[in-house]
């Protein structure tokens, strides 16, 4: 199973067993621990308690990410790899070169997940990673064009103009850039 999975890729792992003879590959796959039957219960729950305490590091290390279901599979999604989101119904879709993901969940919720200042919301139904602005084109009407990097140019509001204006660090006043 160990070489299935790959050493890098082991979850948390306390091995049982009656022989020690397995100790040392054991710890070569990165097990967490090594018990011997018969199970001295105090062992057993020092070794439980290591074993939750990694669990929970090994989450707050992940947290940061964004998991989406992926044909089949959870992919963990580095918040810098974001490009843009946007509402899609009762979804959002996330857009990561050069892939987009649909998620269930309100772009609300995915705007607190992905934080400023990284992050700024251009509008009702779409979110941008400030690091992926390449231009903003001023309309008349106070609203931008925002270009990306890549070439996708997506409509901001006026409405949203205050947190371009905070996040982007300059002012955005009457149609223009000041």
């Amino acid at each position: 199973m160990v070489q299935s999975i790959g050493t890098e890729r082991m979850p948390v792992v306390i091995f049982v067993t009656a022989f020690d003879a397995h100790a040392l590959h054991a710890f070569d796959c990165h097990a967490l621990d090594y018990l011997l039957k018969p199970i001295d219960d105090v062992r057993f729950a020092e070794a439980l308690t290591r074993a939750r305490q990694c669990v929970r590091d090994r989450a707050s290390r992940m947290a940061d990410r964004i998991a989406v279901r992926d044909r089949g599979r959870v992919a963990l999604l580095d918040p810098r790899d974001i490009e843009w989101v946007a509402a899609d119904g009762d979804y959002v879709r996330i857009h990561a070169s050069p892939r987009s993901y649909l998620v269930r969940e309100t772009l609300t919720v995915m705007a607190e997940r992905l934080c400023a200042p990284r992050f700024v919301r251009i509008h009702r139904s779409t979110i941008v990673n400030v690091e992926q602005i390449g231009e903003l084109r001023p309309m008349p009407n106070r609203e931008f064009v925002v270009v990306l990097r890549d070439g996708t140019k997506l409509r901001s509001s006026r409405s949203y103009d205050v947190a371009m204006r905070s996040v982007l660090g300059y002012g955005l006043v009457d149609g223009g850039v000041r």
